[in-house]
């Protein structure tokens, strides 16, 4: 149900990428294995280390606020590491939206 609707939500906003993440139980990374992606676009599939990502992205979400980028490689609040690790992702906007179920962060 997942998978559908991450590909609905893509094909609704014309985006490359829709994954759904959840917070692995070490509370360090965060495991991607459902989503969509575009014809000939790569999935995003793995394990993720949520720090690579940018403390300042990271602490939002795990606060439960929405985090919208429109672009990565301008966007003041990441590292040049950081910004180097979205785009060579191919990813150069975000919207992520943090799911907490029970106080537990899922990160999606």
């Amino acid at each position: 149900m997942q998978a559908e609707a991450a590909r609905m939500l893509g094909m609704h906003l014309g985006a490359a990428r829709v994954v759904y993440g959840e917070a692995h139980a070490d509370g360090e990374h965060v495991v991607i294995d459902r989503g969509w992606a575009r014809e000939g676009v790569t999935p995003a599939n793995g394990v993720y280390r949520m720090a690579d990502h940018g403390p300042s992205l990271v602490a939002a979400l795990r606060s439960g606020q929405r985090v919208a980028v429109d672009d990565v490689a301008r966007d003041p609040v990441f590292t040049d590491a950081e910004r180097a690790a979205y785009l060579g992702h191919g990813i150069g906007a975000l919207v992520t939206v943090p799911i907490v179920r029970g106080g537990r962060f899922e990160a999606s």
